[in-house]
């Protein structure tokens, strides 16, 4: 096999991946698939916990997922889409709780 097909091989491979963590993240339980694991990713904040090692340790490692997510997504999706989809299932769920709540009201 030459290289040239090695890097084609590859790359076609790294683009399904892309394609699958955008597809995925892209549909109503993605957005709240991917709110969820940035809150537990806890990427607004800084990971040291001053004297605390193990803490700092857990929470570096919550953040690399979120790169890894991040690196799938790839690099033209942008913060500013990421943060969208996060707004955008707060208010889906405040819909759904305004919804529940006019049933029980009801």
């Amino acid at each position: 096999m030459r290289v040239s097909d090695l890097i084609s091989r590859i790359v076609s491979v790294m683009r399904g991946e892309q394609g699958a963590y955008r597809r995925a993240m892209n549909t109503k339980d993605g957005k709240r698939v991917f709110s969820s694991i940035r809150t537990f990713c806890e990427v607004d904040r800084t990971p040291i916990v001053p004297g605390d090692d193990i803490s700092t340790g857990v929470l570096i490692g919550k953040q690399e997922v979120w790169k890894m997510i991040r690196k799938n997504l790839g690099p033209d999706f942008e913060e500013e889409q990421l943060r969208r989809m996060a707004s955008a299932q707060v208010k889906d769920l405040v819909h759904e709780a305004q919804n529940i709540s006019e049933g029980v009201d009801r």
